[in-house]
């Protein structure tokens, strides 16, 4: 019975042997599965419809995000925690593979064919996507400037973000005399067309209600605070109809270029300068002090 009774306890010795060894395994895997679980992912998401919609925009050496709700681009990718969300990637100019480290995710997109792609993010904290391949021409040797930091938030505070950007956005599309003023201004308009001044390139457009306009096709109209709006409509989609005369024939065409919440911002601004002290209206008055 010896040899029986030393293989039994060679036996009991090696299942205490390896015993501390398999549950240290054990130990390990739970700790890489909680370390992978506290690790922020990303990952298309199979579904047709989202809550939330962004777009991206890439070009050579940057990334350019709108951010769900509107507002202006930011070059980082701020993502709800556990939400999916519809991404539109466009570029600008040339082929581009969006890759995000840690996970198995790569994006393609060319000037030809934007993509459009739901993605869903899990468990709060930062990523990096990156340009890989050809990334337009530059390369991937590794240059800051082409990084897209990722954020993944909690999905409350992407909430409350999103409606505060959405309600901004809302804000910045009202046809208000002040947004004509800003959009005045941003697309070039004040060094051609004189605000209380000399005319310039083009004629000035101040004090307009009560003038007589005289076209080069030996036309003239008079013009009220009601009339405005619809000879500056004209101008803006069909410059040379209206053109004044005595100036050139080189204001540009801005049909398709504005949408109309614009043009009837422009139509408001310059409605409000119709009259002297910007008396048109009460929406008038923060105006007359910069005019």
């Amino acid at each position: 019975m010896r040899p029986l009774g030393w293989l039994v306890l060679l036996a009991l010795g090696a299942c205490s042997a390896t015993a501390p060894s398999s549950s240290s395994d054990r130990g390990r895997g739970e700790r890489r599965a909680r370390d992978d679980d506290a690790r922020p992912s990303l990952r298309e998401a199979a579904v047709s419809a989202t809550e939330y919609e962004l777009e991206i925009v890439v070009r050579r050496w940057a990334w350019e995000v709108t951010p769900a709700g509107g507002g202006p681009t930011e070059p980082v990718l701020r993502l709800p925690d556990g939400i999916p969300v519809k991404v539109r990637l466009t570029s600008a100019d040339a082929s581009y593979r969006l890759v995000v480290d840690g996970t198995e995710l790569a994006l393609d997109v060319d000037g030809d064919h934007p993509l459009e792609v739901a993605l869903i993010a899990r468990t709060v904290g930062t990523l990096e996507g990156r340009c890989v391949g050809d990334c337009g021409g530059i390369g991937d040797d590794g240059r800051a400037g082409f990084v897209l930091p990722i954020e993944v938030v909690p999905a409350a505070a992407f909430a409350e973000a999103a409606a505060i950007a959405a309600a901004g956005a809302a804000d910045a599309q009202a046809p208000t005399p002040t947004n004509g003023a800003r959009l005045y201004d941003d697309l070039g308009c004040r060094p051609c067309h004189a605000v209380g001044g000399t005319p310039k390139v083009g004629p000035s457009l101040d004090r307009l209600a009560g003038t007589t306009v005289r076209f080069s096709d030996g036309s003239a109209r008079t013009l009220t605070v009601d009339t405005v709006a619809a000879y500056v409509e004209r101008s803006l989609y069909d410059p040379n109809a209206l053109l004044v005369d005595g100036y050139p024939p080189v204001m540009p065409d801005y049909r398709g270029q504005l949408a109309e919440h614009e043009i009837a911002a422009l139509s408001a601004y310059l409605t409000c300068l119709a009259v002297p002290d910007c008396a048109a209206g009460p929406e008038c008055a923060p105006l007359c002090a910069d005019d």
